[in-house]
């Protein structure tokens, strides 16, 4: 299979009251949680002439080679593995 693996922290319980997180956008419902997804480690001056211009600017991008944290509730199966459902990502901003 074809696929990308990233490194990310230890997850955390998100207990923000609900308006703060309704104010900056994280997702509502039990059991979610925050955790840091690091930046890839590739080789960035290979792969960026074959990435197109328009994609450098992006918050996926950004998420990709500056890191950024994701929400996510586990969810539980009976018969089968944990599985882990992702509601949001966010990626770092800098402005000057």
């Amino acid at each position: 299979t074809n696929g990308v693996t990233v490194q990310v922290s230890l997850a955390a319980p998100v207990n923000l009251p609900e308006n703060i997180r309704r104010s900056i956008g994280v997702p509502d419902g039990p059991g979610m949680r925050i955790a840091w997804i690091y930046p890839l480690e590739v080789d960035w001056q290979l792969l960026l002439p074959a990435l197109d211009p328009g994609a450098l600017d992006t918050p996926e991008f950004s998420l990709l080679t500056i890191g950024g944290f994701i929400y996510f509730r586990e969810s539980s199966n009976e018969t089968g593995p944990q599985r882990i459902e992702k509601l949001s990502a966010m990626s770092v901003a800098f402005s000057a």
